[in-house]
């Protein structure tokens, strides 16, 4: 049998350690610098850390924090961190001992996968180190794979998903290891493929001993997702309230709750949920979207704006571009033509990256009003967006650009003057 051979780095590990404790951070980081496998930077508070996140975040690759925190309890920074796709590479390492139920699951459900005890001195916690170095899951270049895949579908990048599960490997490891199923769901949902998604989650969840405990409320909470996105909202809504019981302190599920409402038009109780959230983690940006949601579309385009100016970090997104542009969709086949009008020029303000999405569909709200002047001015800011290129197949705006703004008002004009005259 051949010897086993410890993974070589080709450059020391970064460890992000956060103490409020002078004394402690001293003695940590004091023997964190001892080792020769290991670089740490400090932070005194978790304001501080997300500085020094922000400045280094692609240089670190762990960060080493108490559950048990003055400053901010360890679950909401946890999943603070886990919120902020950049961070995606970083394993959290933490202090805790006499871990309750609750925060076991959410261990899991956050991909927490070290802990440390009680530290008596320097050699114990080098040792544990060491033991979590050489465990390091991204030094295997499947799971780190995985893990870039992971990323993507958090990002909603369908294209670099699709080049990953090309490699053979990937493929069948997210289709037979019970641990990444879920995965495979998430591209399908990805794909917007939402019926096949559902039923393969479904079938998962049908014969549980392909799941254990932890696995299987991971591909409920995809689930439910499918079911939001299939605007099946009523299952959905069972399952993040079963959710929310069975893991009180994961914020998503009750996050998921308040998206089920909204998609049933129960928007005080989807406001109520989002504002449970808030209670526990005033800065929460996807509490605060739901706040800018629920209030677009119930017409308080101001409360919505002043929900928006609270939420740090990049707000938009392909899903909620798409959120806006069906909700307006519906106000359309409604025929309440002049709402979607103003719940589109609202949402105008909100997005950048996507804005061409909004301005198309605002065109196509004025378009079926017979205000052509208008629906002309938005599908010409359409084909001057950065996403123009995501909207190019819609006929009408294949005309729009063959023809010019002045012939396309010109010809419609007459041909309702047509219609008229006949």
């Amino acid at each position: 049998m051949k010897p086993h051979k410890e993974p070589i780095l080709e450059k020391k590990l970064v460890i992000l350690l956060i103490e409020n404790s002078v004394e402690l951070r001293a003695f940590f980081s004091g023997a964190i610098k001892k080792s020769l496998n290991f670089n740490v930077l400090t932070a005194g508070t978790a304001n501080d850390a997300r500085q020094i996140l922000m400045d280094n975040y692609e240089s670190i690759n762990f960060i080493l924090f108490n559950w048990i925190s003055p400053n901010i309890a360890g679950s909401i920074f946890a999943q603070n961190i886990r919120k902020n796709f950049k961070y995606d590479h970083i394993e959290l390492i933490t202090f805790s001992q006499n871990l309750s139920d609750e925060d076991s699951f959410l261990f899991s459900e956050l991909d927490i996968h070290y802990t440390i005890p009680k530290i008596i001195n320097g050699a114990q916690l080098i040792k544990k180190l060491e033991e979590i170095r050489s465990d390091y899951h991204l030094l295997n270049p499947v799971l780190k794979k995985i893990n870039e895949l992971k990323h993507y579908v958090n990002v909603e990048d369908l294209e670099n998903c699709e080049e990953i599960i090309k490699d053979e490997k990937i493929l069948h490891k997210i289709q037979n290891n019970h641990k990444y199923l879920y995965i495979y769901g998430e591209i399908l949902i990805l794909r917007k493929d939402y019926d096949n998604a559902i039923k393969y989650f479904e079938d998962l969840l049908k014969d549980r001993s392909k799941l254990n405990g932890i696995e299987t409320l991971k591909t409920m909470s995809t689930l439910g997702k499918a079911y939001c996105l299939a605007g099946r909202n009523k299952e959905a809504l069972m399952i993040f309230e079963k959710l929310e019981s069975k893991s009180p302190k994961n914020l998503n599920h009750k996050l998921m709750a308040g998206e089920a409402l909204l998609g049933l038009n129960e928007h005080y109780k989807a406001e109520s949920k989002f504002h449970e959230i808030l209670e526990k983690n005033p800065k929460d940006k996807g509490a605060l979207t739901g706040m800018v949601k629920s209030n677009s579309i119930s017409g308080k385009y101001d409360v919505a704006k002043s929900f928006f100016h609270q939420i740090e970090g990049e707000f938009e997104s392909k899903s909620l571009a798409s959120y806006f542009n069906n909700r307006g969709v519906m106000l359309v086949k409604e025929t309440k033509l002049s709402e979607a009008i103003s719940f589109y020029k609202n949402a105008l303000y909100f997005f950048k990256k996507y804005k061409g999405h909004i301005s198309f569909n605002l065109g196509m709200a004025y378009y079926r009003s017979n205000k052509i002047e208008e629906a002309a001015e938005y599908f010409n800011e359409t084909l001057n967006s950065s996403d123009y290129e995501l909207l190019s197949d819609k006929t009408l705006l294949k005309i729009f650009k063959t023809e010019g703004m002045q012939k396309f008002i010109e010809k419609f004009k007459k041909s309702n003057t047509d219609k008229i005259d006949e």
